[in-house]
Parts: structure tokens; C-alpha cells; sequence
């Protein structure tokens, strides 16, 4: 067969899984031929993330190796799991011994705006400072405690560091991501490197909230010159719910299809995504008053309404931004 016939049946093929709705099936091959080459080419596989959807089977490796969190070469990977797991308990047995693990301040979210949100308890009840069972049984405070541990940073009382913003958005960062790994070893290690990534890019996320500001300006006036005139914009509301992953607004089972474009250094998503939110809220985000009262408006948003939200920011993504890599 002439390789012209080749290409012909090929494009065929392509078009007709579009056509018929199995466009997932060609970008599964495409993934499953790229986690194939040894050593792995992490440009070409943060540019597919960049323009398509990562197959769940596939998310969370994908996720480990654009985040560096296992290298790029397949055989090392049990080995790093293993070292990944020590490290982990020694970082748990150090925590346990300041009497950290279980700690849990019931005003360290007092406030107003991000430090609202109240993260949930996902496998037990804690009295303050009592130590928890183990350290595959942890809360997210636990996690962060251990990372602060790990960066040399747990320098100052426990309530004074459940306070600080960057916990609060590591917080629900842990959070986001307990939602969608069952193993606390992944979910520690995806979250930390997860968190460090949007820190170092904290200028990329800010320019993202410029570009959904500039968006809903073009897209809504009348709602752009309200939000501007309760401070909104200058309030730093938007980028901190972008570096905590949206708190609890958007569902894990929505908010993974944006992770897979954010860990390949897709920021802007994270701008159509606000965007796509401000739009979509906008006949009651219009009565509000105040910042914290904005808040209050996305996070009262329905499940299937915050897929939808998703859906169309993922639209506008392929649009505008899919081709800037």
C-alpha cells in the first residue's frame, strides 16, 4: 500500500472517530505510543496535554511524570516509589513527634473570603493535637505539616501557620487531590509538587485572572464595571481561589480535566476557567455587595451546573489557547 493511501486511510480514520463521538480513542493511542518511549520526551507529552484530553487511565502517570514527581524513566519508577514511601513515614514520624499529627485548629479558617472554607475530615475524627492512627489515615493538615517539615519551614505555632493563606490553598489542594488518588503517598507528593508548581508560576496565574478580567469586559460590561466597583478585581479573591484550585467550587471529577492542562504549564486555562465561572454566575454575582459575597456566589453553585462551567472553559481553552504551545 502506497504510503499516500496510507495517509488517506488514516485521516479517514481519524475524521470518522471524530464524526462519531470515539475522538478518545485516537488520543489514547497517541498517549499510550508517547508513555512507550524510553526515556520519556516530557515536551512532547505536556504538548498533548496542552490539546487534548488525557484518557483517565493514563491521568495520573501523566500527572506524576509532567510534575516530576517519578522520573522519566519507567524502570526507576518502583524503586522512587519506594524511596517516595520512606521518606514519607519519616516525615510522619517527625510530625508525630511534635505532637502534630491530629491537630486540628477550629479557627484557623475564621475570616472571610479563601479562609472561609472549611476543609472536610476524610477518615476520622481528631481531638486537637491527639496523634492519628497512622500514616496512611492522615487529614490534610497532617500533609501540610509534613511538607512544611520537609521545606524546613515549620518555624512558628501550628494556628499560625492553619492561618496563612498558602496553607489554606495547600490545604485544599490536598483536598483537590485526595479526591481523585486513594493512595496518602501519591496524594502527598502529587499535592506538593502540584503547590510548588503554582507558587513558582504565581505570575503566569495572575496574568491568567488579568486575561478573564479582560474577557468579561468584553463579554459583560455591565457586570465587569460592577465587580470593578466592589473591589473585586483588586482584591486578590480571583488568584487565590486559581492557586487553591477553586477551594470547593468545582467538583475532582470536573477539576481533573483542568489539572491535566495546569500540570503541563497550561495556566491560562485556569483564566477561561474564571471566565467561564464570572459568566456563567452572572445574574446573581450582579446584587452582590461585597468580595465575600462574590464568594458565597460561587460556592453555592450546583454540581451540574459547575460541570457545564468546566465544559465551556475547556471550549474556550481549545479556542484561544491550545495553539500557544
Amino acid at each position: 500500500m502506497s504510503r499516500g493511501v496510507m495517509g488517506d486511510e488514516k485521516n479517514f480514520r481519524s475524521q470518522f472517530y471524530k464524526k462519531v463521538g470515539l475522538r478518545e480513542v485516537e488520543e489514547k493511542r497517541a498517549l499510550e505510543a508517547l508513555l512507550k518511549e524510553q526515556p520519556l520526551d516530557v515536551e512532547r507529552l505536556a504538548a498533548f496535554c496542552w490539546k487534548s484530553a488525557v484518557p483517565a487511565a493514563h491521568r495520573h502517570l501523566v500527572w506524576k511524570l509532567l510534575l516530576q514527581v517519578v522520573p522519566r524513566h519507567a524502570e526507576s519508577h518502583d524503586y522512587v516509589r519506594q524511596q517516595q514511601r520512606l521518606a514519607y513515614e519519616e516525615l510522619w514520624r517527625a510530625v508525630s513527634a511534635l505532637g502534630l499529627t491530629g491537630y486540628n485548629d477550629i479557627a484557623a479558617g475564621a475570616g472571610d473570603g479563601l479562609h472561609d472554607y472549611q476543609f472536610p475530615s476524610y477518615h476520622h475524627h481528631h481531638h486537637p493535637r491527639r496523634a492519628g492512627p497512622g500514616p496512611d489515615t492522615l487529614r490534610p493538615e497532617d500533609q501540610l505539616f509534613m511538607w512544611l517539615v520537609s521545606r524546613g519551614q515549620l518555624l512558628h505555632p501550628p494556628r499560625e501557620l492553619l492561618r496563612r493563606p498558602e496553607s489554606q490553598q495547600f490545604l485544599a489542594i490536598v483536598g483537590k487531590t485526595a479526591g481523585l488518588m486513594d493512595c496518602p503517598v501519591d496524594v502527598f507528593w502529587v499535592s506538593s509538587a502540584l503547590w510548588t508548581l503554582l507558587r513558582d508560576n504565581q505570575a503566569a496565574v495572575a496574568a491568567a485572572v488579568m486575561e478573564a478580567v479582560s474577557t468579561l469586559r468584553q463579554e459583560n460590561r455591565a457586570l465587569h464595571r460592577h465587580l470593578l466597583r466592589i473591589d473585586l478585581f483588586s482584591s486578590g479573591l480571583l488568584t487565590e481561589l486559581c492557586l487553591s484550585l477553586f477551594c470547593d467550587i468545582f467538583p475532582e471529577s470536573a477539576m481533573e480535566k483542568i489539572l491535566d492542562k495546569v500540570v503541563a504549564g497550561a495556566f491560562s486555562v485556569l483564566g477561561c476557567l474564571t471566565a467561564a465561572l464570572l459568566l456563567h454566575l452572572q445574574q446573581p454575582l450582579i446584587t452582590t455587595t461585597t468580595t465575600t459575597g462574590v464568594k458565597s456566589v460561587l460556592s453555592n453553585m450546583r454540581k451540574e451546573e459547575a460541570e457545564m462551567v468546566v465544559a465551556a472553559a475547556l471550549e474556550q481553552w481549545l479556542k484561544v489557547g491550545a495553539d500557544r504551545k
